[in-house]
């Protein structure tokens, strides 16, 4: 597993200062191209692949909501975070954020890209302003089970 460098968590924390998160910027800040490609088939979410210049990639499906985009994205950036040296020429993640990696993996993914979209110190602030699941889930740009999953890991 690789871990995530100072220099890249600085990045990360540059863009976790408000809500909402800001993914693409942090995407790009991070070295990523991040594109919304509007010819996915309905069961990918997204994918994240090394171009032939060396660079990296991330592709999300433009049909689906802004919501499972901005996870999407933030999934396939924590595969890049984490897991670099198992992207090869590209993990493809399902609508269910399955991809063909063990499924520890996908798990980890999941995880990190809730911590991206939704940072322990910002989520503290609006938990103590009793906002409901929804208004805060509205407040990240998150969907209700998104943020749901993440207040119970935090709570």
């Amino acid at each position: 597993m690789n871990k995530i460098t100072k220099a890249q968590q600085k990045t990360i924390d540059s863009h976790q200062a408000n809500t909402p998160v800001h993914i693409i910027p942090m995407a790009k800040d991070l070295g990523l191209k991040v594109f919304k490609n509007k010819e996915f088939p309905d069961n990918l979410s997204g994918l994240i692949m090394k171009e032939n210049d060396g660079e990296y990639s991330i592709h999300a499906n433009g049909n689906q909501g802004i919501t499972r985009q901005r996870f999407t994205i933030a999934h396939e950036l924590a595969h890049f975070l984490l897991h670099k040296d198992k992207i090869g020429d590209g993990i493809k993640d399902d609508f269910l954020y399955r991809s063909k990696l063990p499924s520890k993996i996908e798990r980890e993914a999941n995880k990190l890209a809730a911590a991206l979209l939704m940072p322990e110190h910002l989520l503290k602030t609006e938990i103590n302003k009793s906002l409901t699941v929804s208004e805060q889930a509205e407040k990240f740009w998150v969907s209700n089970i998104t943020m749901d999953i993440r207040l119970g890991e935090i709570l």
